[in-house]
């Protein structure tokens, strides 16, 4: 039986696309994702491991590093990198109330704007409990490109 987020996904892309979408692989997790047209077909929507050390930075402050990221990768959207809850240093940041729906990953309800700032906007977010195809992101962290996301060993500037 499908958890009730898997099932919406599902009747939203029989609705939109007229079909009850497939099963297949995904090839890092071995995880069944949904295919349907137009949702995760063909790839993409994708996990893959990231390759590397990747931190954030805001003002001069590192806010995570990890060489456990996975990498998201969703058509027509910036690939987002997510990092495991433990490499982030969450005395950097402070939750805010806010609450999204992807068809694709479930709901996310864990956001985050810097600690230091009088500004509420958030910089980062997190997916619980994603939908079942996408549980290796589940409880880890990924930000908005308002802060520096950069590969370990890159001079300032780079981006990941």
């Amino acid at each position: 039986m499908l958890e009730p987020t898997a099932t919406l996904a599902i009747q939203h892309a029989t609705f939109l696309f007229g079909a009850r979408p497939h099963r297949r692989r995904n090839t890092m997790t071995d995880s069944a994702v949904l295919d349907a047209p137009g949702i995760a077909t063909n790839g993409l929507v994708h996990l893959t491991a990231h390759e590397g050390t990747v931190e954030v930075w805001s003002a001069g402050e590192r806010i995570a590093t990890s060489s456990n990221v996975i990498e998201l990768h969703e058509v027509d959207v910036p690939t987002r990198l997510y990092f495991p809850r433990g490499d982030v240093d969450l005395t950097r940041l402070r939750r805010v109330e806010n609450t999204t729906f992807c068809p694709f990953k479930g709901v996310a309800s864990d956001y985050w704007a810097l600690a230091d700032g009088a500004d509420a906007s958030p910089v980062a977010w997190s997916y619980p409990e994603p939908i079942s195809a996408f549980a290796p992101i589940g409880g880890h962290i990924a930000f908005y490109d308002s802060l520096e996301i950069r590969p370990v060993g890159d001079g300032p500037g780079a981006k990941a």
